[in-house]
């Protein structure tokens, strides 16, 4: 099921819908003309009181569950979204205050910022780290040799190296948290409950029995979509530097031109 989800995540988010309702509509088409075959559907409309009872606490449990986890992958993608942001904007900071400093030094400090942001979006876009085997970029290193070299001659550009310190602390900072950004998802446990959970639903259906065989295809079509389309987009939401709903790295290929004028 994983496997058949990482697949169809890279089509357009519309594609990957289809293709997940597909999947879970031919499990519950199939469940329901063979549980037919084997029982009257009078039989089933005789347990119908009991059936709907216990259906609507399922759902009601498992919409409950939906609910905070699209809230919780989507406060999560928001997050790693905002720190790209702050990422660039320290970039920018860092740019813009390196005009106090000597035009040599001045030069190397902007040469490193851009080696650093092509470096981003060349190798690490996209990439996940593990925390415990984190190691700086040579880029993120050779922006600190830069500073560490810096020739300081009036208070003015001790002033403005001191700030350009805590905004390059602040850099490494937000570096570290896309990369961890990109390796952050829910657990397996988690997502076993979501699919069992929404097999479960639609399975449930099956000891239904109205009369009408369309009438009953086309009420869990509509479930299977509903269903598909939340355990779809959770996944897309989970996976923030992969598939079409991803975020772009359009900060910094901008931040790249404005550095490179």
């Amino acid at each position: 099921m994983t496997l058949y989800f990482q697949s169809i995540e890279d089509f357009h988010w519309l594609i990957g819908v289809f293709l997940a309702f597909l999947l879970l509509v031919v499990f519950t088409f199939s469940g329901i003309f063979i549980v037919r075959r084997v029982f009257n559907t009078k039989l089933l409309k005789s347990h119908h009181d009991i059936a709907g009872f216990v259906f609507a606490n399922l759902g009601v449990l498992y919409a409950v569950l939906i609910g905070f986890t699209v809230v919780n992958v989507q406060t999560r993608f928001d997050s790693v979204k905002q720190n790209l942001d702050l990422e660039s904007s320290y970039l920018s900071d860092l740019h813009r205050d390196s005009q106090v400093f000597e035009d040599q030094d001045k030069e190397r400090v902007r040469e490193a910022l851009r080696n650093y942001v092509d470096s981003v979006l060349e190798k690490e876009w996209g990439r996940s780290v593990d925390v415990a085997k984190y190691t700086p970029s040579s880029e993120m290193l050779e922006i600190w040799k830069v500073y560490y070299a810096i020739d300081l001659k009036t208070k003015k550009q001790e002033l403005w190296y001191a700030q350009s310190l805590d905004k390059l602390n602040l850099l490494m900072n937000a570096r570290i948290f896309r990369l961890m950004g990109g390796e952050e998802s829910l657990t397996a446990e988690m997502w076993t409950i979501l699919i069992l959970g929404g097999i479960s639903i639609m399975a449930f259906t099956w000891l239904f029995g109205p009369d009408n065989l369309w009438y009953h295809l086309l009420i869990v079509a509509f479930l299977a979509a509903t269903t598909s389309s939340l355990l779809f987009l959770i996944y897309s939401l989970d996976t923030a530097f992969s598939g079409s709903v991803s975020l772009p790295p359009d900060a910094f290929k901008h931040l790249l031109q404005m550095l490179q004028a």
